[in-house]
């Protein structure tokens, strides 16, 4: 897809990292044009009797518990994971030279940490809000905006 002409075109290769909770968002923009390259996920399959448990207190009661209370952390750790992996392999086959990320405010700086040294070099702009359910367009605009 093609920017509009009011938005200046990226002056290199760029990746567009687009992360939510569980799932991310890779698009590639080079001058005007702009292309989606590849979805990631880090939701795991549901397996029986993981989400409730019992457990038994001190007092000799059956509580209920659940397997969610970290999930989301650990489901976000992975994603980032994830993240790094693909984007480590797309760097060394020159798939870009720079990197944009999108991510909710209080889960960039984990994500920049979960990159590999040669991946945060090539940071050139941040957009700290959770644009997973955008338009690929408007995402591409405020990427160049932040670049």
């Amino acid at each position: 897809m093609t920017l509009p002409s009011s938005v200046r075109p990226f002056d290199s290769n760029t990746m567009i990292v687009v992360a939510g909770n569980e799932r991310a968002k890779f698009l590639r923009a080079a001058n005007s044009e702009v292309e989606v390259l590849a979805f990631i996920s880090s939701k795991e399959e549901e397996q029986p009797g993981r989400d409730h448990q019992n457990s038994v207190t001190g007092a000799g009661d059956v509580r209920s518990t659940s397997s969610n209370d970290n999930r989301d952390d650990l489901t976000r750790a992975e994603l980032h994971r994830k993240i790094n992996e693909d984007l480590l392999r797309r760097f060394r086959h020159d798939e870009f030279e720079s990197i944009v990320l999108c991510d909710a405010q209080q889960n960039m700086n984990e994500l920049k940490a979960a990159l590999h040294t040669d991946l945060q070099a090539r940071i050139k702009g941040e957009v700290p809000k959770n644009l997973s359910h955008m338009d690929e367009l408007d995402i591409a605009t405020l990427a160049r905006e932040a670049m």
